[in-house]
């Protein structure tokens, strides 16, 4: 799953100019999503102008990436090792590119570009991977008969990121029942945490 979002007017200023004719540092694309770990295939511009907006070649561009752990990584082509931080040099057009490696930690990161007193960031949205694990707590316990006991479980990704998907959970014995608590809480109008008995099959 990949989205790449084009900026279709200038940040501010007369919405007729295009961010390519625009004075200064802009990157071409506004925003970038995929999934943790994702090698984005496509190309992220920069557009580098003069005060007049005419293109500015020959320019070093230091571009960056978040300063965490499982950040967004830099290439300077697609293939090549990735880093948090790199220069790349703007084309007769003033143009730059780069390619980016999404990070591992779901969430919005930041990617930001310079070129003297010129700055410019990119959102990079980075978004939950496919199911790779369920954790269930407790793992396992005991208990007296017909005490009772909450089952929570969680689907992660496989970097650990929390996913949505619904759980469910079944008994492996005629002994042992459960209780869907959330719906008996709000018949009770109970504030009781505790929603089940018995074990996870």
């Amino acid at each position: 799953m990949f989205a790449f979002v084009a900026a279709l007017a200038a940040c501010g200023g007369d919405s007729s100019v295009s961010p390519a004719n625009e004075p200064g540092l802009r990157f071409l694309s506004r925003a970038v999503a995929d999934t943790i770990d994702a090698v984005v295939t496509d190309p992220v511009e920069l557009q580098l102008n003069d005060d007049s907006g005419a293109p500015r070649a020959n320019v070093a561009v230091d571009v960056t990436g978040p300063d965490v752990v499982g950040g967004t990584r830099l290439s300077p082509s697609l293939g090549a090792p990735s880093q948090r931080s790199l220069t790349v040099t703007t084309d007769a057009a003033g143009r730059a590119r780069l390619w980016l490696r999404l990070g591992a930690r779901v969430g919005r990161q930041w990617v930001r570009a310079t070129a003297g007193t010129a700055v410019d960031s990119l959102g990079v949205d980075i978004l939950v991977g496919q199911p790779a694990q369920l954790v269930a707590a407790p793992a396992d316990t005991a208990i007296w008969v017909g005490e009772s006991y909450q089952l929570r479980a969680r689907v992660l990704d496989r970097r650990n990121n929390q996913r949505d998907d619904p759980v469910s959970f079944a008994t492996g014995g005629a002994h042992v029942g459960l209780i869907d608590w959330g719906r008996e809480r709000r018949r009770n109008r109970t504030s009781d945490p505790r929603c089940i008995c018995g074990r996870a099959a």
